[in-house]
């Protein structure tokens, strides 16, 4: 029997693909539906099989997936903790279940990556997949007059949901400069060029203005999101004051990309690869999508942020490589299934290079942090505590800044503001962060919350 964490595109393809070998498979997700981040739906829209964009693929893996008697679906159960333990693995679940197999196919997904301003821990500020999610699972609407803003090909499908959700959307504001792409040119997916014209007339019939190499540089109001200032931003993501302006909302909503999730590829101790361009940290895979530790595969974006169609294409070769480990299949019948695979993957991943590359996150954005403004909203640490643990107290990294004043040890466990101190304190310091230290921001022992009563009476205490 494979393990397979992580419900959406990856996960479901190679479910699919495992089972169709003649494997036995059991499918786990935190959420009450299967799908991932991409395909989030709600309730409704499962009754109806109404799915929306990109439907088509979701019902055809949903319906491989009921169908077959090999896959185990187990939805709403989180893994708190993942070890090798007696040279297996092993995952512990929230519902105290301990689950064992010699192949395991890591695909977790990714989560926002955010960037912190003056006011955006206040109500009505929220990440652009937050938001994305609220909309897609629940209909539920962050704001009535909203501004998207960040960097990157996700804040238009954002946008654009909210528009077709009612929602008057007051302007999209990219921070990137978008002609970088002149030089990636050859990367670009034709595929992905029929969604964004689908979004930009979305966004055209509703008057929705993008403004290029813009930003929210700060949000401000009495107990929530009233108002913001957004400001041009030149190549380094600095302010130039000039272009300041003050407009008048109830929500926002901002994205910097995303971020791997690796809680559980660490609890295995498998080894990673640092992407210089954004700092991210990812699962190093081989060919066959298999971690540096055997039986221990990784698919979709915990190898690396790219997209629908890459986590699909790995999934598929992590698949095929799962059941040729557990002799499901000949290596000839890999090898023959594999065909092109490696090829789509190679195009796929070359796109993605380019999207980090393009909207990479300059430094600049420092420049709009104040003393008081917040870093760790777990731990209520704002900026100025940061700087005074690097010059009052000789914090020469992120852990003995994290040791000083708490950051990153509240309920997320570093996951929203880890880099942002890594970067802040390593520039404090007067260098760039070491990639020691931006593994280490990942490295979380308990991967969600568990009350102790129930780590008590779990098998771990043992």
């Amino acid at each position: 029997m494979t393990i397979i964490v992580g419900a959406g595109p990856a996960g479901m393809k190679a479910a699919t693909v495992i089972a169709g070998c003649g494997g036995e498979v059991t499918l786990l997700d935190s959420q009450p539906r299967l799908g991932g981040q991409y395909w989030r739906h709600s309730e409704v829209a499962a009754t109806n099989q109404d799915f929306g964009h990109d439907g088509k693929r979701l019902k055809s893996l949903l319906d491989e997936i009921s169908q077959s008697t090999r896959i185990s679906v187990r939805t709403g159960v989180s893994v708190w903790h993942s070890e090798i333990k007696n040279q297996v693995p092993t995952l512990h679940l929230s519902n105290q279940d301990v689950l064992t197999s010699q192949t395991v196919l890591i695909a977790t997904g990714a989560y926002d990556r955010t960037l912190p301003f003056p006011g955006w821990d206040l109500p009505g500020s929220m990440s652009a997949g937050g938001a994305q999610a609220l909309l897609k699972g629940t209909g539920a609407l962050l704001g009535r007059k909203v501004f998207v803003a960040g960097t990157g090909p996700f804040l238009l499908p954002v946008a654009a949901a909210l528009v077709e959700a009612g929602v008057k959307v007051l302007a999209v504001l990219e921070a990137s400069p978008i002609n970088g792409w002149f030089k990636h040119f050859n990367a670009i997916d034709p595929s992905k060029i029929k969604d964004l014209l689908r979004y930009m007339k979305i966004l055209q019939s509703a008057r929705v203005p993008i403004k290029i190499g813009y930003a929210i540089v700060e949000a401000r109001g009495d107990g929530r999101v009233q108002e913001v200032t957004i400001a041009k931003v030149d190549k380094n993501f600095t302010i130039i004051p000039t272009t300041i302006e003050i407009h008048q909302c109830d929500a926002i909503a901002t994205g910097w990309g995303f971020t791997p999730d690796l809680s559980l590829a660490h609890g295995f101790g498998v080894e990673t690869v640092v992407n210089e361009i954004d700092h991210s940290v990812a699962v190093s895979v081989n060919e066959r999508q298999e971690s540096s530790v055997p039986g221990i595969f990784a698919a979709g974006e915990t190898t690396g942020i790219g997209g629908v169609e890459l986590s699909l294409v790995e999934g598929e070769i992590a698949g095929l490589a799962i059941a040729l480990r557990r002799g499901l299949i000949s290596k000839e019948q890999a090898r023959d299934r594999s065909l092109g695979l490696s090829n789509k993957r190679a195009k796929y991943q070359k796109f993605a290079t380019a999207l980090s590359e393009v909207y990479r996150i300059r430094p600049g954005w420092r420049s709009w942090l104040k003393p008081d403004t917040t870093i760790c909203r777990c731990e209520e640490v704002n900026f100025d505590k940061v700087v005074s643990a690097v010059h009052d107290l000789g914090a020469e990294d992120v852990r003995s800044a994290k040791n000083f004043t708490r950051c990153g040890m509240g309920l997320c466990q570093g996951r929203i503001c880890g880099l942002s101190v890594a970067e802040i304190v390593s520039a404090e310091v007067g260098r760039a962060p070491t990639n020691d230290e931006l593994r280490g921001i990942n490295n979380r022992p308990i991967i969600s919350p568990i009350k102790l009563g129930e780590l008590a009476n779990s098998s771990f205490s043992e």
